[in-house]
């Protein structure tokens, strides 16, 4: 009997861990879309047409991958391997996107801003895909299935509604850029750190 409880505890220790494996990822896409067209248009003064197209191609780049991905990661079936690499990239291109100073031309702040975003996006769908790809490896019986979906979308829902909190509560529209900008770079790497440790630890 004492056997079976302890089954039962790591099982459910499996189950929150995995939960916590797209952690990081909620976190940025709810910077992606609550902070980063604020960011572009107040605090580097983007014209509303060039923040708006680099949103979209962020999104674009983001559908055209989804599909590659998912092909690539069934085809090699190194699933953790894959979530490591998504991971990387999405933080990597994640930090650049705050941390990149713009130029005066416009045509280059579109190209160096759109590689960092299509490498932040790549990387997010990479990480995405073999997440949820993880699933059937793992889950036993349709039960587990269904409880390995739900603590993800929970924990997906959780993360997703502090951060939309935090934002507002950490910065104000009308502080002057250069303290906007120190301010960003905090709240950025506030996200990154609380994030990565989650991953790191409980996920790998």
């Amino acid at each position: 009997e004492s056997m079976e409880i302890d089954d039962r505890r790591c099982d459910w220790v499996q189950k929150l861990c995995y939960g916590m494996g797209h952690v990081y990822n909620d976190l940025c896409a709810a910077m992606w879309f609550s902070y980063t067209l604020f960011y572009l248009q107040i605090v580097l003064q983007m014209d509303s047409k060039t923040a708006g197209t680099l949103i979209m191609t962020g999104q674009i780049v983001d559908s055209l991958a989804t599909p590659v991905v998912g092909w690539a990661v069934d085809r090699t079936g190194a699933r953790r391997a894959w979530h490591l690499a998504g991971t990387l990239a999405a933080s990597v291109g994640f930090s650049l996107i705050y941390c990149l100073k713009p130029t005066s031309l416009n045509t280059q702040i579109v190209i160096n801003y759109g590689l960092v975003i299509s490498l932040f996006q790549i990387g997010w769908a990479v990480t995405q895909i073999s997440h949820l790809s993880i699933i059937p490896e793992i889950a036993t019986s349709h039960a587990h299935t269904s409880d390995l979906t739900a603590i993800r979308y929970m924990a997906s829902r959780l993360f997703t509604t502090l951060t939309l909190i935090y934002i507002p509560l950490y910065l104000d529209e009308r502080r002057a850029g250069s303290e906007v900008s120190v301010h960003r770079r905090k709240c950025v790497h506030t996200f990154m750190k609380t994030s990565c440790r989650m991953y790191v630890v409980l996920y790998h």
